[in-house]
């Protein structure tokens, strides 16, 4: 379990779960490679300021700010949870 902001390089806002009030739970892998890098070196409690150049970010795809955009992420990880069983790898 996460509490996160996401924000262009200019300072803009495009995602946060303390707006929206509640954390975000999601897979490790089922997030941009570089969101999903800094997770892995978190442990439970930890706040990280990462910065996810665009080839680790959505590329040339259609993500926050356009193609190769640079995003910061502003992390706390609260909670570690176990992958429920029935979820294939």
């Amino acid at each position: 379990r996460i509490h996160y902001v996401g924000k262009l390089i200019d300072g803009t806002t495009f995602d946060s779960s303390y707006t929206r009030g509640e954390t975000a739970v999601f897979p490790v892998n089922r997030v941009v490679p570089g969101f999903s890098q800094g997770l892995q070196l978190m442990s439970p409690g930890a706040k990280y300021q990462i910065f996810i150049p665009g080839q680790l970010g959505y590329g040339s795809g259609d993500g926050p700010g356009g193609p190769m955009a640079v995003m910061i992420f502003q992390i706390e990880l609260l909670e570690i949870l176990s992958a429920p069983e029935n979820i294939q790898k």
